[in-house]
């Protein structure tokens, strides 16, 4: 369709690696043909840098959809993540995940909660860079373990509330 969005972004270098920002994205009009969607979210990371390698991140999102006949839709996420170099060659990191689905069915709507608009997930990996950090960080071979939690989720018509995934990866 034709729907005009805008969509921004600003940061501030508080201090050498240390960055906060926000964003933002709408769209106008709220008809049949044109729902409206608006986004806002914020953010923060620290890069250490090679005197201290460690990256740290975090950023919450809040996102609101306009739908036909029914209730707005929102939704919200956050995830914060750590990631430390050892001998410029061997990262190890942890990252927490969390997604709301719908913040309606979350908070009750109609009184009545529904415990599935949550996800949850814990991500720890170790990575190997065999050519460094410093210049090559996008050649490595990664191996990582996602434990999963949504509540009331189905898989093959049975309750499944959780599940673990190990990846490896090269890249």
């Amino acid at each position: 369709n034709d729907t005009v969005k805008g969509c921004g972004r600003i940061d501030f270098k508080v201090l050498k690696g240390l960055n906060f920002g926000g964003s933002g994205c709408t769209n106008g009009g709220d008809t049949a043909a044109h729902l409206g969607q608006s986004r806002i979210g914020g953010h923060a990371r620290f890069n250490g840098g090679g005197s201290f390698p460690l990256v740290a991140e975090a950023e919450y999102v809040y996102a609101k959809d306009s739908r036909v006949a029914q209730p707005e839709l929102r939704r919200d996420g956050f995830y914060v993540s750590a990631l430390y170099t050892f001998l410029n060659a061997l990262q190890v990191g942890v990252r927490y995940d969390s997604y709301t689905t719908d913040l309606n069915a979350q908070n009750g709507e109609n009184g009545v909660a529904r415990k599935d608009s949550q996800i949850n997930t814990w991500t720890f990996g170790v990575h190997w860079l065999p050519l460094g950090h410093d210049k090559y960080k996008n050649v490595s071979l990664k191996a990582d373990w996602f434990s999963v939690q949504q509540d009331n989720r189905m898989v093959n018509g049975t309750l499944s509330d959780s599940y673990n995934q190990f990846v490896l990866a090269a890249q």
